[in-house]
């Protein structure tokens, strides 16, 4: 039988138990983002109302998203053997070193 996560929750403070609420929160909005970005790639990749969202996003957070999603590439490419490295290139020429 396994360990069952209300069971080990229910041994933390209530201050690490609010801690995990707080990123776990963090955690389900960001898939949320993530997702909705997904399914507007998905269907309408390349349009004005796609990137109209990105733009809405502040640097910061796309910088964000794009270190997550590199993150879950590189699990994939460790999980075949390889390192990825990848460097983002934006229209107005900035870049983003997503191995930094």
């Amino acid at each position: 039988m396994g360990v069952r996560y209300e069971d080990v929750l229910a041994k933390e403070s209530p201050e690490q138990r609010a801690a995990i609420a707080d990123e776990a929160a963090r955690l389900k909005a960001e898939d949320g983002v993530f997702v909705e970005l997904r399914d507007a790639d998905d269907s309408t990749r390349a349009t004005d109302g796609y990137r109209a969202k990105l733009t809405t996003l502040s640097h910061e957070y796309r910088a964000e998203l794009l270190r997550l999603e590199a993150e879950k590439l590189r699990r994939y490419v460790g999980a075949m053997g390889g390192t990825l490295r990848a460097i983002a290139e934006f229209p107005d020429g900035s870049t983003f070193d997503l191995d930094g």
